[in-house]
């Protein structure tokens, strides 16, 4: 009994050894197999130790190891690593008692030291947010063989003439920079010492300072980093370094009576700096974060330059922002003509991979306008690309006609007008950066924006459009009485249609619109209803036609015309109205069409 609660004592002790192992694989070893195998070795591995050694290695960090055999790190090289004290790094209970926190800032410190040894600290780059330029700006720290160990100079990205000389010093867990100028003036630096010597972290900390205007102590949010920021990085410390991380010590105003007179104007002050913040997260910088992934999904295109063409291939990619940086919900506006290039692109017997792009960035929250320009006032969009118009508008793309053809084929700002992609006639393609260019492309679009009308107001607006589709006519039997009917079907593509009669016989003809009337034209015979009454579900259409026997008489029936298909008692009740009183079409259309909808 006392040897088995012995064993589970032991057991317990080595509870944190996975972790520990996993630790310092990750933090001392760079996840490497082979260096950490080394570590846990006595001499230099060969390729037949390594192979019979790395087995151990691997079930220490794949936790199958609960309690390690013969585990002595007096017969290994990590236990011969030490402190810059002179004290050993690890000890037999670091592994078997240690608590994992413990090891964990026992690792820390020695990775820190490390670490510093082994980086070049010659030049440092502090980032700041200058209130002058309203962007984020760096100071650089030197350091100099030439002067005192531990001494350096703080110099200015942008002003050549701005230079302070300091020092630097540690503490337990952070950094220090004082600097002096030749002026007596005075900034001090602090920073998190553990992550200072990171190359891939950046280091946030405080700059404190007397301030310029008020001459009123001053503190700010500044960042420390190994290496230059590129433009993408700068633009994700925005929300640390802004207008609104500054405090200053402002006294209590003398002509303020109360607290809470001076809480609430401090905090107006705030709330303005916050609104500065956002307002200005500057479309200078967001135009640049844009063109830095533009720059780097196109391998092609020259950069640097504020305009720029792109091959036929790549214009296809631009198409499909896939370049786009989806944290950014980005609005997208294009203007093109619909010519036969476009149709292809928004034609139903295509699955266009642009479109279904735009489509799912639409899901994703971005904001996608199309505004299609017809050739004039005459033109007329295809049954297929209004259906598909119709589709994309459900989808959240928002959708815009107007006319006539616009000089260029097509033009396309990103951004709220951050970058305009503008391509010619011969599909020739050009990407601009440069405001002047764009904001005369603006200007354009505005006019022609004014001009645009919505889809549904479109297709209401030209009649034949309305026509399209299945229509169903309901008409009395000639020859029998009720509740005998003749259902005939109507296929409209216009200028076309297909009409199927109750036999089963179907036959082609066109159709003719007039200002008033609509003709349905076939060889023998002509349907015709009055636009006016095509608001209503179900409407009265006359049908003439010549009968085919010897006296080849002219016949006229009167009928109606639905979008739905009827059940036969409401047809039979609603013909009975029909032919009681055709004269009505003449006489009352609005009862008759009252009465007829009242049935239905």
């Amino acid at each position: 009994m006392s040897n088995s609660n012995e064993n589970k004592k032991e057991v317990q002790a080595w509870k944190d050894f996975q972790h520990k192992i996993i630790y310092i694989y990750e933090k001392m070893f760079n996840k490497s197999d082979w260096l950490l195998t080394e570590a846990f070795s006595s001499d230099a591995l060969t390729r037949n130790d390594y192979n019979d050694r790395v087995k151990t290695i691997r079930n220490w960090l794949n936790g199958k190891t609960k309690r390690p055999n013969k585990f002595d790190l007096s017969r290994y090289k990590i236990g011969e690593y030490k402190m810059p004290n002179g004290n050993l790094l690890f000890c037999e209970n670091s592994f078997k008692l240690w608590c994992f926190e413990h090891f964990k800032h026992q690792v820390d410190e020695y990775m820190l030291i490390e670490n510093t040894n082994n980086t070049d600290l010659s030049i440092l780059y502090i980032y700041f947010f200058s209130h002058t330029h309203k962007e984020i700006l760096y100071h650089t720290v030197h350091y100099d063989t030439t002067i005192k160990e531990g001494e350096c100079k703080l110099f200015s990205s942008n002003n050549a003439s701005w230079e302070f000389t300091g020092k630097h010093m540690s503490a337990y867990n952070s950094i220090h920079f004082d600097f002096q100028n030749h002026e007596g003036k005075k900034v001090y630096y602090i920073f998190d010492k553990r992550d200072v010597f990171d190359p891939y972290l950046r280091v946030l900390g405080f700059q404190i300072s007397i301030d310029f205007t008020t001459k009123l102590p001053r503190s700010s949010l500044v960042m420390l980093s190994l290496s230059k920021l590129t433009t993408d990085e700068k633009m994700k410390c925005r929300h640390n370094l802004n207008e609104s991380s500054v405090s200053i010590a402002r006294p209590f105003p003398r002509k303020i009576k109360s607290e809470e007179e001076f809480l609430y104007q401090n905090f107006n002050y705030k709330m303005g700096k916050l609104k500065s913040d956002l307002s200005s997260l500057s479309k200078k910088n967001l135009k640049q974060y844009l063109i830095e992934h533009l720059f780097d999904s196109f391998n092609s295109i020259e950069k640097d330059k504020n305009k720029f063409d792109i091959s036929i291939g790549d214009y296809f990619n631009f198409l499909s922002f896939s370049w786009l940086p989806k944290e950014k919900k980005t609005d997208i506006k294009w203007v093109f003509n619909f010519n036969y290039w476009m149709f292809w692109i928004l034609s139903e017997k295509v699955s266009n991979p642009i479109i279904n792009k735009h489509k799912q960035f639409v899901k994703d929250g971005f904001s996608i306008e199309y505004i299609l320009v017809l050739n004039s006032k005459d033109k007329q969009l295809e049954f297929l690309a209004v259906e598909k118009l119709k589709e994309f508008e459900a989808s959240g793309i928002k959708i815009y006609i107007t006319y006539p053809y616009i000089s260029e084929n097509q033009f396309l700002f990103v951004d709220n007008f951050s970058m305009l992609m503008n391509t010619s006639n011969s599909m020739e393609t050009t990407i601009y950066l440069d405001d002047e260019c764009i904001n005369n492309f603006k200007e354009r679009y505005e006019k022609i924006k004014a001009k645009a009308i919505g889809l549904d107001s479109f297709v209401k607006k030209i009649s034949h459009l309305e026509l399209n589709g299945t229509w169903y006519i309901y008409s009395p039997r000639s020859v029998k009485p009720l509740p005998e009917y003749a259902k005939i079907e109507l296929e409209v593509r216009y200028p076309k249609f297909t009409i199927t009669f109750h036999n089963g016989n179907s036959s082609n003809g066109e159709v003719n619109v007039m200002s008033k009337q609509i003709l349905f034209l076939l060889d023998n015979t002509v349907l015709k209803l009055e636009k006016d009454k095509m608001q209503n579900k179900i409407f009265p259409i006359s049908i003439a036609s010549n009968v085919e026997s010897i006296t080849h008489k002219s016949l006229l029936t009167f009928a109606m015309m639905t979008r739905e298909q009827l059940p036969s008692d409401t047809v039979v009740g609603l013909l009975e109205i029909l032919t009681q009183e055709p004269h009505i079409l003449n006489i009352n259309d609005d009862i008759y069409i009252k009465s007829l909808n009242s049935q239905k």
